[in-house]
Parts: C-alpha cells; sequence; structure tokens
C-alpha cells in the first residue's frame, strides 16, 4: 500500500495531474463527433447549433469523471497538506516533485538526519492512509 500512496502523492505534488486534466479537456475540446440524440425520431428543429455545440462542451467538461475524479484527489492531497507542520509539507514537496531531492539533501535542507526524515515519511503516510483523505479505489495504479 506505501507504494500506492508515494503514487499517489507523486502524481498530485508533482503536476502530474494537472497536465492529465489539461489533456482530457483538450481531447473533449476537439472531439466534435455529432452524436444524434434523436433516435428514430424526426428532424431536429428550432436549434440554434452554434449555441449547442458551445453549451455540449462545457457540459463535457463539468461532467467528466475523469476530471472530476483527478480534482478531488489533488483536493484531497492539499487538505491533508493543511494538517502537516511546516517541516513535514517541505518533507512532501522535496520528495514528491518532478526531480525528486535526494534523502541527503532533503535531512540537510530540514536539519535532520536520513533516518528521522525517512522514519516522518512512513508516519505521514501512515496517517494519510489511516484518515479520510485516502481512496484506495484511485486511478493512479497505471502511473
Amino acid at each position: 500500500m506505501a507504494d500506492e500512496i508515494d503514487r499517489y502523492f507523486k502524481a498530485c505534488i508533482s503536476g502530474k495531474i494537472d497536465s492529465l486534466i489539461k489533456c482530457r479537456i483538450k481531447k473533449l475540446e476537439e472531439d466534435t463527433g455529432s452524436a444524434d440524440e434523436n433516435y428514430g425520431g424526426g428532424r431536429v428543429q428550432n436549434v440554434n447549433v452554434a449555441k449547442n455545440g458551445i453549451e455540449n462542451r462545457i457540459i463535457k467538461k463539468t461532467d467528466d469523471w475523469n476530471i472530476a475524479q483527478w480534482n478531488k484527489d489533488k483536493w484531497n492531497v492539499n487538505q491533508f497538506m493543511l494538517t502537516l507542520t511546516q517541516h513535514e509539507q517541505q518533507l512532501l514537496l522535496m520528495r514528491y516533485r518532478r526531480k525528486p531531492y535526494s534523502w541527503d539533501k532533503v535531512a540537510k535542507e530540514l536539519y535532520k538526519s536520513k533516518r528521522q526524515c525517512y522514519n516522518d515519511l512512513k508516519r505521514i503516510k501512515q496517517e494519510f492512509s489511516e484518515g479520510a483523505y485516502w481512496d484506495p479505489s484511485f486511478l493512479w495504479k497505471t502511473l
């Protein structure tokens, strides 16, 4: 489970979720396939096509399950970070950024030993997994 939490933190803190959200929104905007919602009926009358297209794109973005899940995951990590001390927040940010710091550099920045930093991270992950913020059915199993 610790590996899953590591991937979860890495995705949320490194910015991977933000790029996934941007890509998904771009894909939804480009997907202009005309789906006929009027199965078996006559032709559509009195419909402003341009307005309907814009409304459909907005609805797609707001109702997309992937975007909602990613935003929820990002919110969960941000709310959990608010419960941590300044040193614990720095520890997470240094270890899960896009190019993570080594344990030596983290220990030097936080004025602790490597072992203390490692134990702090282990305790933080334990708190996260036992708290209300962890959703074990998250989407990051493939990341």
